[in-house]
């Protein structure tokens, strides 16, 4: 059995990269595999992991790029290394490039194997400055993500394109038989369109916002919902201000809905009516479990998740009207909406499955301990 140590870039919180690091440990093949993971602090994230009496550590791990933690790098490198030998660590594996530098310092120290996740669009510059060269092998979440990383002169042998995956079972792609938002909030619309992540700049309420506006000039039967945790939870609010600010500028307040973070996603994209991606990531393909359209800008891995004017519509970066132009055609139309709803429902369980997500990379770590057996 081959023990692998997983890094995570939060504790305290559950976003995209928390999901998918949740879910791969959770389904290893354990006669193969023991996973132990480390956070760099405490909070949610970590006791979901203890709930499913998956081996846990909270360790400090100082942004390493900040020079005012350049002081407390070693004796938390030296933290890692202790854990890595006392339980016969074969591999380390770090679900965000965040950190890159603590994995390679200990792969340098102890001779462990190193995987690295790419779940963001980097320049050619960032690749190097990240380390992605220290990494034995690195899994990118998406071919367009993995561009970059060739162009740097990593070699193509060492990039995997494994998609993000979701737990199908947890997504009927029928109907819910409780509506949650109408439940929860009163009194909303008669269709209901979508965002979720947290309320962040990267993931583009601001111009969701802005597409609203333009969606509500031609009707108004129609709630918008902010879905996800907000700065201001987490002490950092300017962001909320500068949005809920637009709102009200725009005095659209009686139509938009902040949900805040909730726990029963399946349930709350099986009520939607529409699912708006500013961002990509993983949400687009829970939205295709739950039978939900998407209209996603085309940035990321959204041209290789969603198939355009298939299972939804794909628009330009930064291209307001479109978006709201997708919106309206989705809403005119309940066939369309149907349609790539089923369609999509399809293609996640064909491409986009926990279950292929955990094979593909049980296959990354196999080749890597062969090439530890071989040397």
């Amino acid at each position: 059995m081959a023990n692998i140590l997983y890094i995570s870039h939060s504790g305290s919180i559950i976003g995209g990269g928390e999901s998918q690091l949740y879910h791969l440990v959770r389904n290893l093949d354990t006669s193969r595999y023991r996973p132990i993971v480390v956070c760099p602090d405490d909070g949610v994230f970590v006791e979901k992991l203890c709930s499913e009496k998956i081996p846990t550590y909270v360790l400090p791990l100082p942004a390493w790029r900040k020079v005012r933690n350049i002081p407390f790098l070693r004796s938390a490198v030296k933290r890692l290394i202790h854990l890595v030998e006392n339980n016969g660590i074969q591999i380390i594996h770090t679900s965000d490039l965040w950190m890159n530098y603590y994995v390679w310092k200990v792969s340098q120290r102890t001779g462990v194997r190193t995987v690295s996740h790419v779940r963001n669009l980097l320049d050619v510059k960032r690749v190097h400055k990240y380390l992605f060269d220290k990494i034995d092998s690195i899994i990118s979440i998406s071919n367009q993500l993995k561009q970059p990383l060739v162009q740097a002169g990593i070699p193509t042998e060492k990039i995997h394109t494994i998609y993000n995956g979701v737990d199908l079972s947890e997504f009927t792609g029928d109907i819910p038989k409780v509506n949650v938002l109408r439940r929860d909030f009163e009194p909303i619309g008669d269709l209901l369109v979508g965002i979720v992540g947290r309320i962040e700049p990267f993931k583009g309420q601001k111009e969701f916002l802005q597409a609203t506006v333009e969606v509500l000039k031609v009707r108004q039967d129609v709630t918008f919902f902010l879905i996800g945790a907000s700065h201001a939870e987490l002490g950092q609010g300017a962001y909320l201000e500068e949005i809920q600010h637009f709102i009200h500028e725009h005095d659209i307040a009686k139509y938009i809905v902040f949900t805040g973070f909730r726990t029963d996603m399946p349930d709350v994209m099986a009520s939607l009516d529409i699912l708006v991606s500013a961002s990509a990531g993983t949400v687009m393909i829970e939205a295709m479990a739950a039978g939900i359209p998407v209209v996603a800008t085309n940035i990321a891995s959204a041209s290789e998740v969603i198939a355009d004017g298939i299972t939804g519509i794909l628009v330009p970066h930064s291209d307001i009207h479109a978006m709201a132009e997708a919106i309206l055609r989705l809403l005119d139309d309940p066939n369309m909406r149907r349609q790539m709803g089923q369609t999509g429902r399809k293609r996640a369980e064909e491409q986009f499955s926990h279950a292929r997500n955990v094979q593909l990379t049980q296959a990354v770590y196999d080749s890597l301990l062969h090439r530890n057996q071989v040397f």
